[in-house]
Order: structure tokens, then sequence, then C-alpha cells
């Protein structure tokens, strides 16, 4: 699609005004990306596509949209590549998390050091969850091997904010396609992953592994299920 025509198809979205600047600045930009490309594919879907999920977060943390993007410490001045598609993948970890029976989801304030980004409270027990945003085209896997090296990465920015925090239950989010661009992977399928990924890193006390792929996800082990001796700061 041409440029003045993505361009007219922002301007018409429902988006919060600063964000359609910044997409706009997207799409007029010399640098390629996957919002890039997606906004060229198909900028009304992807457009509300965003509209729907901001509105979807703004309702769970009971503020407007815009602000819960905000909260995750997107900002719209700064156009490095990633940068909005990993707020939409916190923003859609928060959404699973209430499809789940979460209550109580917050998004954990990044002070000095390393922190999760997310803390909610499920039958009684506190948990805190980091998220990863992933690179896989819309419909595809991503590969056990980078899950598994993406993990190792991620555990100990979980561990220390269950440390300070005090909470023994926790979680890792990967997140693919978080613009929701085309079909998401199977539940089924991701279930599976998560599955084989947890066994592989030795089934850690009280931790789960979710992926999400667009809107859909998957977790092991069940909420339930995610016990142990003990688990270390690493």
């Amino acid at each position: 699609m041409r440029k003045p025509e993505v361009l007219s198809s922002i301007r018409a979205s429902a988006l919060p005004p600063r964000v359609q600047e910044y997409l706009a600045r997207i799409a007029c930009g010399e640098r390629g990306s996957a919002l890039k490309a997606g906004l060229k594919k198909d900028p009304a879907g992807l457009a509300a596509e965003a509209g729907r999920l901001l509105a979807a977060a703004g309702r769970i943390l009971d503020r407007p949209g815009d602000e819960a993007l905000y909260i995750t410490g997107f900002n719209p001045n700064n156009m490095a590549p990633g940068r909005f598609e990993a707020a939409l993948a916190e923003l859609r970890a928060a959404a699973f998390l209430r499809r789940e029976g979460f209550r109580e989801i917050s998004f954990i304030a990044q002070a000095r050091g390393i922190s999760a980004d997310i803390s909610g409270v499920k039958g009684g027990r506190g948990y805190v969850f980091e998220v990863c945003c992933l690179e896989a085209a819309a419909g595809q896997l991503p590969a056990a091997a980078l899950l598994g090296v993406k993990y190792e990465k991620k555990k100990r920015q979980l561990n220390t904010a269950r440390k300070k925090r005090g909470i023994r239950r926790g979680g890792l989010f990967f997140a693919c396609n978080p613009l929701g661009l085309g079909a998401g992977v199977d539940e089924a399928a991701l279930g599976k992953l998560a599955r084989a990924v947890y066994e592989e890193k030795k089934s850690p006390a009280f931790t789960h592994l979710c992926l999400l792929s667009g809107s859909r996800g998957a977790f092991f082990p069940p909420w339930e299920r995610a016990v142990g001796a003990v688990w270390r700061v690493e």
C-alpha cells in the first residue's frame, strides 16, 4: 500500500493521537521493521488490533488504554525497532493472565536494577512474570533452542523480582507476533512447546513457561502444579 494510503488509515483509526503520530513516523521512516511492514501491508487491520488490545489493557488496569501502553515503559519518542512490539507483548501477557483468572494485575515499576514486568494474584497466591518479545512470523513457532537461550537470559530478572517481593511463584512469557498480524499458532502446539522447554530446563520449581502467538496462548505446567523443593537466584 502506498504511503499516503497508509497514513490515511492511521489517521482514521481510533488509536490515541500520540500513538497515531508514532505509527505515522514509523511508516515514513527509512528503517525497516516488522511494524513498518505490517503498516504497509494492512494499516487499518494493524491499528484496529492495537486499539482492541489497548482497550482491553485499559479495562484490566482501570485506566485509559494509552496510559496502559505507557506504563510498560513505551516512549513514543524512542524510534528504535521493536519498542512498540515489546510494549504490546506485555499488554498481551496481562490480557492472557486475566483470561486465566488472575486479579490485581499490575506492571512493576522499572527502577534501578533488574526486575520482572508484571505481578498478579490467582487463588490467593502472588505471582510475578517476565515478558520477552520474540521475532517470529505469524503462524510460526519459535525454535525450542531460541527459547532455551532466552530463558537463561531472563530467569535472573524473574528470580530477582521473586526475592525482592517475597513471592515464590512466577513465570516467563515468550510473546511472538504481538502485533497480531495473521493467524496465531494453535494453542495445542504452543502448549507442547512450552512443556518441552520446561522439561528441558529440569522443571524449574514454582515456575511457568507461557507462550503467546498473537492473541493465542498456552502455558506449562498448570498453575496448581508448579511446585518444587526450592528456587534460588543465580
